[in-house]
């Protein structure tokens, strides 16, 4: 039963990447991981 469960969240996430989620976006989060290396909000 878990497997099956697993196996449909892991095709809802793909669907939704497919479908949903803009192409620009990870683009995007690598853009602001950078930032967030270079530019620490702490120091």
């Amino acid at each position: 039963v878990m497997t099956d469960i697993f196996r449909l969240i892991k095709l809802m996430i793909k669907h939704m990447r497919a479908t949903v989620i803009p192409k620009e976006r990870d683009e995007f989060l690598n853009k602001m991981r950078i930032n967030s290396f270079t530019h620490p909000v702490g120091v």
